[in-house]
């Protein structure tokens, strides 16, 4: 939910379909090729920050609510 609410904001995450290559001097294991450039790598970057930026303010907005108010300071 967070990284959608974030791809709102600063734009879609760029995705590529998964490429392995095989390993060199590993028959039989291949690794997986990152394909993202620089600037996709910085904008999901600047995308998954703000998704984690978003649940945090929301996680301490519903403590604040679960906390509630400070009742001493009510006028009697």
């Amino acid at each position: 939910i967070y990284i959608n609410m974030a791809e709102k904001e600063l734009g879609e995450l760029t995705l590529h379909d998964w490429e392995f290559e095989p390993v060199p001097n590993k028959p039989g294991y291949s690794q997986l090729v990152d394909n993202n450039t620089h600037e996709e790598k910085e904008h999901n970057d600047k995308v998954f920050n703000r998704a984690r930026e978003i649940e945090k303010q929301e996680w301490s907005e519903l403590f604040v609510i679960l906390k509630g108010q400070d009742y001493t300071k009510f006028s009697k």
